[in-house]
């Protein structure tokens, strides 16, 4: 077995699951989804009840749509509070001082329903904790707000186990970028080949991180998922299963 020196995690559905069914329930045009947009429009209300909640929802979906989209196609990340601001603008709220507490708050309360939807696996805390004995770690995540990253893991008993948490809405990037892969191995005075990263998604986790030659452990959710020409260096069906890879 390959010895390393650090175990580099992913964070939404690597270490913490991600369950959408925690946000509330939206009933529009025939279509049933989840979403923060109700807890967000509470607040939003309350400065601006002209709008109804079918149209500040129509817009938080569409600019929902286009971010995802300009992030995967640009590898960069739009924050929170800069989403939040689109949304205002198209609804020709006006800016100024009232305008930067309303996105304040309407931050504060997608956050707060987000950080309800993360949570670790009681079992990860305790593969954590073991890891956290004989390597190295660091968090790295495609997340656009990170005070609720670090919100999550000191919720969960987490936070002090990780040398480096690297965030995407630090950066501007987004895995694959190389950046997000390198900057904890610099600050950690670590060579990639002595890294092995653990990653849920192949298209950002395993082709980023073998781009930089770090070796990489897949937590493949289905059997369906698809493998690309590069290729990982283990397939997990559970989190658990690293204890198969590092502890002899």
């Amino acid at each position: 077995m390959k010895r390393y020196k650090a175990v580099f995690l992913d964070l939404c559905d690597t270490l913490v699951s991600f369950d959408s069914s925690r946000m509330s329930e939206v009933v529009l045009d025939g279509l049933t989804t989840r979403s923060t947009s109700p807890v967000v429009y509470r607040v939003f209300s309350r400065r601006h009840g002209e709008v109804s909640f079918e149209t500040f929802h129509r817009y938080f979906a569409a600019c929902y749509r286009e971010i995802l989209e300009y992030r995967e196609r640009h590898q960069v990340e739009v924050p929170s509070p800069e989403r939040f601001r689109r949304i205002l603008d198209r609804l020709e709220i006006p800016r100024g001082r009232e305008y930067d507490a309303l996105v304040d708050e309407i931050v504060s309360a997608h956050m707060g329903e987000m950080e309800q939807c993360l949570y670790p696996p009681s079992e990860h805390r305790s593969l954590v904790e073991r890891l956290w004995q004989e390597y190295r770690l660091a968090l790295v995540s495609n997340f656009d707000y990170t005070p609720t990253v670090h919100a999550v893991l000191k919720r969960h008993g987490l936070i002090g186990y990780f040398e480096q948490v690297v965030v995407s809405a630090d950066l501007g990037l987004r895995k694959p970028r190389p950046e997000l892969f390198l900057i904890p191995c610099r600050e950690m005075r670590l060579k990639p080949d002595e890294v092995l990263f653990v990653g849920d998604n192949f298209d950002l986790d395993v082709v980023g991180a073998k781009g930089v030659g770090m070796d990489v452990a897949w937590l493949r959710r289905s059997p369906d998922s698809p493998v690309g020409p590069q290729r990982p260096d283990y397939i997990l069906r559970r989190l658990l299963d690293l204890e198969e890879i590092l502890f002899e």
